[in-house]
């Protein structure tokens, strides 16, 4: 938890990678070379690739080149768009294209919106592959993102493209980028998928958007989904991810039977089953599948709301006894209990004791999403009352609860984006 040498120790996105540097090639940055060259000659450059492994590191930092046309913005968005017209059709240019797609996915620029529109009738292919992902690739959702420009127009297309799309795998890539929304016409968006939804995928994503906003989720619809879902092994990815956020009792068999099954250590993000169980059940010191079975058959059937009351009850023992260990203990847990539904319990019992004062500031930037950022606004000034270490004043700042924070330029967005480990 004292991580002096990463101010943004809790900051899961980034860890301590903006403290790193990568290797030459894809993950250069757009200032490691002159920089005013036009988006026309950096295309050309670009252009000139014909390999992946040159335009993204296996992290998936963009080469300097790529970075460049993003610290443009929107200022490139005409000559990307033309460029990747131009170069569909060429089969030894499709990585240049991949790429460019993504350049576009990054910088967002609602002027492409129309020509988005005419891809996704035409090159649907491309747009699911390349642009999509690059699109949602944020944890937070956008609405707190200061770079966003035309919200509303974006939400619009999204929705319009979602009700274009016949088939269930793209819809729920669509739903992907809707769910990082916080505004009150998705959340009515959602609320109608609730009533329309057939697909298990799709069911569990409106689940966990609507529990997200205080819907409770509905647990009869929650364990039919992932009954259909948790037979093929490629779901699992999926299914952990929705759990690690929907947090519903119904995942616990089917995760303590994969208990030690992990994601690939390049994915995004990069949950596990155990870290997904441990959410839900806030048994934070299990390890393996059959510490996880011999649980199970004690404690499964007692539900959620009594694994949170017997480890909230674990913790105030501790601190009756000794608050300045129990403080410590917390240092742990608050990986595990980023909940929050645990929001009462931190603002009522644990706020008061200085010593969690600093941990407290990490719990509400692990539990920080856009959705919850007025909800965890008190307590976050509580905190930062407090005469915090700097590392953990720097995370309530940066979260734009506290003054202080520098505002960052759109070129240090880009370069930040870029230095993923």
């Amino acid at each position: 938890m004292h991580s002096r040498r990463c101010v943004s120790a809790f900051v899961v996105v980034l860890g301590c990678a903006a403290f790193a540097s990568v290797a030459s090639g894809a993950g250069a940055k757009a200032t490691d070379a002159p920089s005013t060259a036009t988006a026309t000659q950096i295309i050309e450059r670009i252009a000139s690739e014909a390999s992946d492994d040159r335009f993204f590191d296996m992290h998936g930092n963009a080469n300097a080149d790529l970075q460049r046309l993003m610290v443009l913005r929107f200022g490139a968005t005409k000559d990307v768009m033309r460029a990747i017209d131009r170069i569909s059709g060429n089969a030894s240019l499709a990585p240049a294209r991949n790429a460019l797609f993504r350049v576009l996915g990054f910088v967002k620029d609602p002027a492409s919106i129309d020509w988005l529109r005419a891809q996704h009738r035409s090159n649907a292919q491309h747009f699911y592959d390349e642009y999509v992902p690059r699109w949602k690739e944020r944890f937070n959702g956008y609405g707190s993102w200061e770079w966003l420009t035309g919200r509303h127009r974006w939400i619009a297309f999204w929705m319009a493209t979602f009700d274009d799309e016949p088939s269930p795998e793209r819809r729920i890539e669509l739903l992907g980028v809707l769910e990082q929304f916080d505004d009150a016409s998705v959340i009515a968006f959602f609320g109608k998928r609730r009533v329309a939804a057939t697909e298990p995928k799709e069911i569990l994503l409106v689940e966990s958007y609507l529990s997200e906003h205080d819907v409770p989720a509905d647990g009869e619809r929650v364990t039919r989904a992932l009954a259909a879902l948790r037979g093929v092994p490629a779901n699992h990815e999926f299914l952990i991810t929705v759990a690690r956020r929907l947090r519903h009792e119904a995942f616990v068999p089917f995760l303590v039977d994969i208990a030690d099954w992990t994601h690939s250590r390049y994915s995004r993000p990069s949950y596990d089953a155990q870290r997904a169980l441990q959410a839900i059940t806030l048994a934070c010191d299990l390890n393996g599948t059959l510490t996880w079975r011999f649980w199970y058959l004690v404690h499964g059937t007692e539900g959620r709301d009594t694994w949170r009351r017997r480890a909230v009850d674990a913790l105030r023992t501790a601190i009756a006894s000794n608050s300045g260990e129990a403080a410590k203990r917390f240092e742990k847990l608050v990986y595990c209990w980023n909940d929050i539904a645990l929001l009462g319990f931190m603002q009522d019992e644990i706020a008061p004791h200085t010593e969690f004062r600093n941990t407290l500031a990490g719990w509400v930037n692990l539990t920080y999403s856009d959705f919850y950022r007025e909800r965890l606004r008190p307590l976050a000034l509580r905190v930062g009352a407090s005469d915090l270490e700097d590392w953990a004043r720097r995370l309530l700042q940066e979260r734009g609860y506290l003054p202080g924070s520098r505002k960052q330029t759109w070129a240090e967005a880009v370069e930040r984006d870029n230095f993923r480990l």
